[in-house]
């Protein structure tokens, strides 16, 4: 099977060196996805990578608004500074290449751009009148069918075992149903509404007399004046470096990515994903310097209760939240909205000529008290039924350097501080430091700032990134985290430690050929396996990743790509796991009916779990497809889209996998008898 894959991947290569043509540059966007699900244990918000990742929502260089280039990870200050003097000074731009004539932008990083910038027209200002509302406004809706053809273990229940073992199947049907509409007029009204039902869940019946289990929606009005934005429904906050309130998962892992934040405020969402989210009002206003942001929220959230009440007024008391947004059996739905949580908060910012600070707090109850296992390594988490935070947080620019913080105080008292310095010493060369110290017993369920932790509480690290662009065609990225957990944490009974490094290269060979190698390590102390007496003594562990890619096309419309990936994994008490995959993506996209059709073809051989691959797929429009290879097997993914009328597209998606070294796939009620799975999706969007 070794041998299979190294062939495969050099069969990819060769026929990719003659087939020489221009770069998809939507490839370096895929991997910041493959960053965050390698360095977290978290479920992405598909809204939230959408957002993130997708080339359909660029910022139109002639109508920037302030903070527009933050959202671009690889811009370093001082060529946001140079982009953005540019543009006061010689007003509309014509062509993305005119860029070149910017200090610090050369051809290759307009070709990382291309997916975030477009060249639109300047902004032309209408008038919010009922009739331009009907005529100017824009509708979107989208239609989605998902389903695994293979029937399940939690499907296939005859009738006599679901009398008496009704916690033993799923109550609903196995297809996933998505709906989305939004509707946007200019850059100051925007009104989104979605549903969502997984598989599984009941529709139209049962517990879900109404269809959909989950629905979210929002209506947001912005740029009115003094009235920045004024947002009902759902929505993300995020201020500072997110110590405070972050609404991004994106920041907290850390990779090549990692980077300074800015106040991204609130966000509206319509996203299916059922954690996370805020559900209320929030404002933002400025006036002059001064930007004055407020909000209020109120979410029933899932839980498991817990017998009996706390003794705190006789509140219910409950053990976790329960965050899958699953609710698919008897014990998921006795889960469902069982606490309400209340918070209402706010941030207050200045913006001087060189600098910003601002001052972020906020003050939550939940209508249960947390009460967490009895655990020592919990002594400093979260308990009772109430939270609130208070934090400072700036940036200033000085000279070729911005430097920027965070400073937080939790209820109980708990502190935390991040800090950094972003240099720019010469065109081509950007350093980054950012220092954390968080105690154990900060709280702070809504805090996204860097972290190794899966709780941004008892750590203390360094975090050094170096990227340099002194050769011609030849980009160096590299970063390495040191950092230590003072306290206990899961399954490590002691204070504990490591580093993660990591180093990228890219090479283009031409205009239209590149090369990419990238490695990282990350070496952290866990339990080991061998008995220490009354103590259990630490070992370390280490994960090791290697990557080598080529990104090419064979033409305007054919493009291919060529994976080879390595990953090992192995502590002092066990040996060495590794596992290999290779794969071969196949892009043909052109205007017309037909808009093209993607296909990626991977074999992997990865017995062992701890060192299962990430690889990016491609999907349809809003979702994401990122699975964790593991086994020995071959996928096949294959992608059609079609503009099946002038305002109607149509996606069909199929994802096989085919395992080598096992009867049965998966357990539990997901079991699947057989070595085969397929599933397909089915999307529609209209715009109106």
């Amino acid at each position: 099977m070794n041998q299979k894959i190294v062939w495969l991947f050099l069969i990819g290569l060769m026929f990719n060196t003659f087939g020489l043509a221009q770069i998809d540059s939507i490839a370096g966007i895929e991997e910041l996805l493959v960053d965050f699900l390698e360095s977290s244990d978290l479920e992405p918000d598909e809204d939230e990578i959408f957002q993130y990742l997708s080339s359909h929502q660029k910022i139109n260089l002639n109508r920037l608004d302030p903070g527009d280039l933050s959202k671009i990870p690889f811009l370093t200050p001082l060529q946001t500074r140079n982009l953005t003097e540019y543009l006061n000074k010689y007003g509309e731009v014509f062509s993305m290449y005119e860029l070149q004539a910017i200090e610090g932008f050369d051809s290759a990083l307009i070709q990382r751009l291309l997916p975030f910038l477009e060249i639109g027209q300047p902004p032309v200002r209408i008038r919010m009148t009922p009739g331009n509302l009907i005529r100017q406004g824009r509708h979107e809706v989208v239609f989605r069918y998902q389903q695994v053809m293979q029937r399940q273990a939690g499907y296939r229940i005859d009738d006599s075992i679901r009398a008496t073992e009704p916690e033993s199947y799923y109550l609903g049907s196995p297809q996933r149903y998505y709906f989305r509409y939004r509707y946007s007029f200019a850059d100051r009204l925007v009104i989104g509404f979605s549903g969502d039902k997984d598989a599984g869940e009941e529709f139209f019946r049962g517990s879900q007399p109404w269809g959909m289990d989950f629905c979210s929606g929002f209506i947001s009005v912005q740029n009115l004046r003094w009235l920045k934005q004024l947002t009902v429904g759902n929505f993300r906050a995020s201020f500072g470096q997110g110590l405070s309130l972050g609404g991004s998962s994106f920041g907290s892992s850390v990779s090549f990515g990692s980077a300074m934040r800015y106040n991204a405020g609130f966000t509206p969402s319509q996203s299916a994903c059922e954690y996370g989210y805020l559900r209320g009002a929030a404002l933002t206003i400025q006036t002059g310097r001064m930007e004055w942001s407020g909000f209020f929220s109120a979410v029933r959230k899932d839980a498991t209760i817990l017998q009996g009440d706390s003794g705190e007024a006789a509140l219910p008391a409950f053990s976790s939240f329960f965050e899958t947004g699953y609710h698919r059996t008897l014990p998921e739905l006795a889960k469902k909205n069982q606490v309400r949580e209340r918070i209402s908060g706010g941030h207050v910012s200045y913006r001087g000529r060189f600098f910003i600070i601002g001052l972020t707090c906020f003050y939550g109850t939940w209508s249960g008290v947390l009460q967490s296992k009895e655990e020592v390594y919990r002594n400093f988490s979260l308990q009772g039924n109430r939270f609130g935070v208070l934090g400072i947080d700036g940036r200033c620019r000085i000279a070729f350097a911005q430097l920027f913080g965070e400073l937080s105080v939790s209820l109980n008292g708990g502190k935390a501080w991040v800090a950094g310095i972003s240099v720019v010493p010469l065109s081509g060369l950007d350093l980054l430091l950012i220092c954390r110290s968080y105690q154990p017993d900060f709280q702070n369920p809504f805090s996204t700032a860097i972290s190794q932790n899966s709780v941004t509480a008892n750590e203390q690290g360094l975090f050094i990134r170096l990227q340099a662009q002194l050769i011609p065609k030849t980009t160096i990225s590299g970063y390495i985290d040191l950092f230590r957990f003072p306290w206990l944490r899961y399954q490590v009974n002691g204070p504990s430690g490591g580093m993660e490094a990591g180093l990228l290269g890219h090479y283009q060979v031409s205009p239209f050929w590149s090369l990419s190698l990238r490695y990282s390590l990350k070496r952290a102390e866990i339990n080991s396996c061998l008995s220490g007496g009354n103590t259990t003594p630490l070992t370390e562990e280490r994960r090791s990743n290697l990557k080598v890619e080529c990104h090419i096309t064979a033409s305007p419309t054919v493009s291919l790509r060529s994976c080879l990936a390595l990953r090992n994994y192995r502590t002092k008490d066990q040996t060495r796991e590794t596992g290999y995959l290779a794969s071969q993506e196949f892009i043909y996209k052109r205007a017309g009916v037909f808009r093209g059709v993607q296909m990626k073809y991977i074999l992997f051989d990865i017995p062992y779990y701890n060192a299962r691959i990430y690889t990016y797929e491609p999907d349809v429009l809003y979702s994401w497809s990122s699975p964790a290879c593991y086994g020995r097997g071959i996928r096949c993914v294959l992608m059609v889209q079609a503009e099946t009328a002038r305002r109607v597209e149509f996606w069909g998606w199929v994802g096989i996998t085919k395992y080598l070294d096992r009867t049965n796939i998966g357990s539990g009620l997901e079991l699947i008898n057989g070595s085969l799975k397929s599933e397909v999706k089915v999307q529609l969007r209209i715009k109106l």
